[in-house]
């Protein structure tokens, strides 16, 4: 298989709106979840031996494209742009680079980036998929939804090549670290720890159950769940899609989603996590665009699965998915390259892992 090179351009681009997708999208739109700032400092950093040199680049498995907006623009979540620093936008540039090492896919993906005052208090960053497509040639499970990046990835060809796959958004609010060493210093919060967090969400780390009106609900009004939905349970493994026990909607599964108690049960992510299922951030009071669609925070904190917990501290630096999200990612159908070798400074643990790229 020819690789594809990484590319990373700043382009001008016209506000986004929603449109129609080649097969129908739900409706609503998929939310978008985001990463909050934990105000404890918290100096654990864990990042990837290697450098993502421009040799590396050019031998990367995916090929990802960036749209960075401008002042004035509004981003596709309401966002409204101002001008990216230079040193923001190069952060943005070599988490996308590390992603791009991580995940195969013979089709591009596209993804818009927004630099923003507008954010929530607390809110470092947020993104969700723009799309989904169901029943596709490629799809491994029927009536479900799939994240259109990865609904491209497994067709082998983009479903609506006129819209990008997501679109994340950073507030311009906060005490950033823009280097990519991950060494931030205390008081400063990793850019690339975040942007790299938002990517993932993007990727496919999100579903579609939600509580609203008290009651909770998946599939954003259409019969169908999202490829992730179909393997969250219960701490007795009973899944939160078995309408017989969880009817959708329902009062029963809204209890589900705060019981503190949900777990993803994928053999990839479970091989991640040394057997047992993750399990996930579903806390006693529901977090819109928290919930649901994070590791648990008190689990995986200060490990290599820490990336995609819902928060991160000041001083914290991660670099690397973490197993637990790679094997989430690879149960929902990416093709991924194993874990690199990594190095975490908080621990002072070398742990190595065979890194392989695609040659």
């Amino acid at each position: 298989m020819t690789t594809l090179q990484f590319i990373a351009l700043s382009v001008c681009c016209l506000v986004c709106v929603p449109a129609a997708a080649a097969t129908p999208v739900p409706a609503p739109a998929p939310a978008c979840i985001a990463m909050r700032l934990d105000p404890r400092t918290n100096m654990f950093r864990i990042q990837p031996e290697y450098r993502v040199t421009a040799a590396a680049r050019q031998r990367t498995a995916a090929d990802v494209f960036i749209r960075f907006l401008h002042s004035g623009q509004t981003g596709y979540w309401g966002d409204v742009a101002l001008d990216w620093p230079a040193s923001a936008s190069n952060a943005v540039l070599y988490a996308a680079a590390l992603w791009a090492i991580y995940l195969n896919s013979p089709v591009q993906i596209t993804l818009e980036a927004c630099w923003t005052a507008s954010l929530g208090p607390g809110v470092l960053g947020h993104s969700g998929a723009i799309g989904a497509s169901r029943d596709f040639s490629g799809a491994p499970q029927t009536n479900t939804w799939y994240q259109i990046a990865l609904a491209n990835a497994l067709h082998g060809s983009d479903l609506d090549p006129a819209k990008d796959d997501f679109a994340m958004a950073f507030s311009s609010s906060f005490s950033w670290y823009y280097d990519t060493n991950g060494l931030p210093p205390i008081g400063q919060v990793d850019l690339v720890s975040v942007v790299l967090h938002e990517v993932c969400h993007g990727l496919g780390f999100a579903g579609s159950m939600r509580i609203s009106a008290g009651v909770g609900s998946w599939g954003y009004g259409t019969p169908y769940p999202y490829i992730y939905d179909r393997f969250t349970e219960n701490g007795i493994s009973n899944a939160l899609l078995n309408t017989t026990l969880f009817p959708n909607p329902s009062v029963a599964l809204r209890n589900q989603l705060i019981s503190a108690n949900i777990f993803f049960n994928g053999a990839a992510a479970n091989a991640g996590n040394g057997g047992p299922r993750p399990k996930l951030y579903c806390p006693a009071v529901w977090s819109d665009g928290s919930s649901y669609a994070h590791l648990n925070d008190a689990t995986y904190d200060g490990t290599s699965n820490a990336l995609m917990t819902s928060s991160i501290g000041f001083g914290e630096a991660i670099h690397i998915p973490g197993p637990v999200t790679l094997g989430l990612l690879n149960d929902e159908g990416w093709v991924v390259v194993p874990e690199p070798a990594v190095i975490q400074y908080g621990l002072l643990v070398a742990i190595g892992i065979v890194l392989r790229l695609k040659g």
